[in-house]
């Protein structure tokens, strides 16, 4: 007779996770026969606290050595192999400052929850607002040209200044040529990784992916800790850049290439794929061309995304609103403000002011100014229409 699943948080009481966030990572620990049936039963009972409390239906689910172990730990908790690596991976996501986004949480990102096989967990870093503003990515090849880079950060720029949070992959080339783009214009970006959290690759890339976390960004994973950059985990990992994403902008990119992967995904997510054409003579500039062929949107600015997208940032505004109310909070931002933000608070009246006028008083660059303001207006503390701002939260 199987017993009733335990309150994890009654074993673990120095962990800093949720129950329900307990219950996902010690699913984590065991292996299934099919990633597909795991997400469906997720789907049917909620979330993974639920699952658990349905242990029969978890068996029905796992390969026979994981089923063992998993028995040992429905009778005698307290003493079980499952706990024990439970309560390690806990403790070490903890020292590490990480977080952890279970699946049918409210914290999980809307868009990656509509994907064919979204990942059970999510391993983050830094400031997991950023998982619910409106995301762009940007890809393409590591071995890219000189102009290859500049369009990218160049682009990463523009759209990062227009209120999108740039998302790529922190490899070398153009993911990082994106990744810092959006640092330029003081912007978020997501870097999506195909290993453990703890494990920064390539190596070279460390102090990016810190600049990521303290600019208000993010470092995100669906792998446990540990894991390694294996070839399979990319494809995988591309899978979540394009469904995190409102639309995919790949700049360079041979024709096989895993920047063509995230693109092919993206389209199969039904979201927007962009282009940059190049040369018909530059091998760079073939996996482009092939995708404008295939119906992805040829785009010459930035500007040609903004304004394909525009409609979309409305929705995402909203979603960031209604996350604020199911957490309790109806009227504050998540995190602390920025000097800028308070300045900004400050300087802004109950009465429409412009944003010229907004620059002039708080000297603050124009640039930043506007990713400030958006910032704000998605906290819902402000309100912004056409070029006018006031302010609507004490």
């Amino acid at each position: 007779m199987i017993q009733p699943t335990i309150n994890l948080r009654d074993y673990l009481p120095e962990s800093s996770f949720s129950n329900s966030q307990l219950a996902a990572l010690l699913l984590e620990q065991l292996s299934f026969k099919s990633p597909t049936e795991l997400i469906k039963q997720l789907c049917a009972h909620q979330n993974a606290e639920q699952l658990l409390k349905h242990p029969n239906d978890v068996f029905q689910l796992l390969k026979p050595d994981s089923a063992a172990l998993f028995k040992a730990y429905i009778n005698h908790p307290e003493n079980s192999e499952l706990l024990q690596c439970l309560s390690k991976t806990a403790l070490r996501l903890q020292d590490l400052n990480a977080n952890v986004i279970e699946f049918g949480s409210n914290n999980y990102p809307r868009l990656l929850a509509q994907i064919s096989s979204p990942p059970p967990v999510l391993y983050t870093k830094g400031d997991t607002t950023a998982l619910h503003l409106p995301n762009l990515a940007i890809v393409g090849g590591r071995n890219c040209s000189e102009q290859g880079t500049q369009n990218a950060r160049a682009f990463a720029k523009h759209l990062a200044t227009n209120g999108f949070v740039i998302t790529s992959g922190l490899a070398l080339g153009i993911d990082s040529a994106a990744h810092l783009g959006a640092l330029d214009a003081m912007g978020k970006t997501l870097a999506v990784m195909a290993t453990g959290i703890d494990q920064i690759y390539p190596a070279s890339n460390r102090a990016l992916a810190e600049q990521i976390i303290n600019r208000g960004g993010c470092l995100i994973t669906e792998f446990p800790l540990g894991a390694k950059p294996l070839r399979s985990s990319f494809p995988k990992r591309n899978r979540i850049i394009s469904g995190l994403s409102l639309g995919t902008l790949v700049v360079e990119a041979k024709i096989q290439s895993g920047s063509l992967i995230t693109a092919n995904t993206a389209l199969k997510q039904n979201r927007e794929v962009f282009a940059i054409p190049g040369s018909i003579h530059n091998p760079l500039a073939k996996g482009c061309h092939q995708l404008i062929k295939q119906g992805a949107k040829l785009v010459e600015s930035s500007q040609d995304i903004i304004d394909e997208l525009s409609g979309l940032l409305a929705e995402k505004h909203q979603e960031l609103i209604e996350l604020q109310q199911l957490n309790g909070n109806d009227t504050a931002p998540q995190l602390p403000l920025t000097p800028e933000q308070k300045l900004l608070l400050n300087t802004i009246g109950f009465e429409s002011t412009s944003i010229d006028l907004l620059a002039e008083k708080t000297q603050i660059p124009i640039e930043q100014l506007l990713v400030e303001i958006l910032n704000l207006e998605l906290d819902g503390l402000i309100s912004h229409i056409d070029g006018r701002v006031e302010r609507i939260i004490l």
